[in-house]
Parts: structure tokens; sequence; C-alpha cells
């Protein structure tokens, strides 16, 4: 694997734990799914539906992205070997000052609570959950598709696309279920707010570190 692609790899996962980890994709379906009256195991359905929703949204996104990529590959052959860490490093320093200089990564709690104290059908509330994440893909993980469509590599794309979709609802379904029964308390606090900056520092970490490996490994 090159060191472009292990960049790749390791921004694909870092991203989508943190992704997962932030409590507006997991707490939607444990304070809704409370309201409801519904059990552990529906709660998971919903949120396994939900997931899968969002993982086909990013899994198109990035078919679309490919397609770009493999129509300028040509242009940029000479840079393909560092695009990828270039393009995480720029995207990555873009959220750190987007949220430094006021911008915040926009938060549903307050919709959450209440929508989940007003009275909703069942089936309102399954679809108003899956759409809601099918419709907001994590837009961190957009500069990490980016970065892979210089490789035009559809198999190594779908990879990174399914991987992350699955680390990410694997979190989101264990901090959803501790929060269910009471282990984990809901909050909302600094990490709910910064998401750009979180994402930002992880996209330009691994970006610049895949640039300096890259750097080194094609002076030798």
């Amino acid at each position: 694997m090159t060191d472009s692609a292990l960049g790749l790899v390791v921004a694909a996962l870092l991203v989508s734990l943190a992704h997962g980890a932030l409590p507006n994709h997991w707490a939607p379906f444990v304070l809704i799914g409370r309201a409801q009256g519904w059990s552990a195991r529906r709660m998971l359905w919903v949120l396994t539906m939900a997931g899968i929703a969002h993982l086909a949204v990013a899994g198109g996104l990035a078919l679309a992205l490919l397609m770009v990529g493999v129509a300028v590959t040509e242009w940029l052959e000479t840079w393909a070997h560092v695009l990828p860490g270039a393009i995480l490093l720029l995207a990555g320093t873009a959220y750190v000052l987007i949220d430094l200089l006021g911008g915040r990564a926009h938060a549903h709690h307050h919709e959450v609570h209440e929508a989940a104290g007003q009275g909703m059908s069942d089936r309102s509330a399954t679809v108003t959950l899956v759409l809601t994440l099918a419709l907001s893909p994590c837009e961190a993980m957009i500069p990490v598709f980016v970065g892979a469509t210089p490789m035009g590599d559809p198999v190594f794309l779908a990879g990174l696309v399914v991987a992350s979709g699955i680390v990410s609802l694997g979190l989101m379904a264990t901090l959803a279920l501790l929060s269910w029964h009471g282990i984990r308390r809901l909050s909302f606090g600094w990490f709910a707010h910064h998401e750009r900056l979180t994402m930002g520092v992880i996209l330009a970490a691994v970006g610049l570190l895949t640039l300096l490996l890259g750097h080194a490994h094609h002076g030798h």
C-alpha cells in the first residue's frame, strides 16, 4: 500500500470514529426511541437502517467523485502522489479556520428534544430519524473521498466508504446502547459544538504526515 493510500485509510478510520462519537449522530435515536416507548432492539434497528441509508448516500457521492477523478487523472498524473495528502491538509486547515472564525457545525439536539417531546407515530419517528441521517452526509469524509479519486481505483474507494460506514455505525450503536441503559449520560458539550475543529485537526495532521512520508519515500 502506498503512503497516500495508507494516509487515506488512517484518515477515514479516524474521522469515522470521531463522526460516530458525536452525540448528535446517535443521541436522537435514544431520545426519540425512549419517547416512543421503543425497545432497545427497535432503536438499534432504526439506527442501523439510518446508517445503511447514510452509507448509500456516501457511496453515491464517492462514485460521482470517482468518475470525475478518472476524467482528470491523466492531467494530474504528475501530482498524483501528493494530491491525497495535500487535499487532506488543505481541507483540514479550512475546517479549523472556519471553526476558529466562528463557524459552527450545526447540532440537532435542540430540535431532537422538541421532536421527542411531541407526539408522533412510530412510522413518522422512524422516517424522520432515517432521513435526518441519510440526508446529512459527513462533510469531513468528502475530502477523504476526493483524495482517493486521483488513484482511479473503484475497489479502494468502495472499501473506504464501506469501512468508514461500518466503523461509524458500530460506534454509534455502541454509544446509543450504553446511553439507553444509562451507562453513558447524554452530553452535548464542547465536542458536539466543535465538530469542524475536531475533524479539521484530524484531516490536517494525517494530510501533513502523508505528505512528509510521501516526500521522504519519493526522495529515495
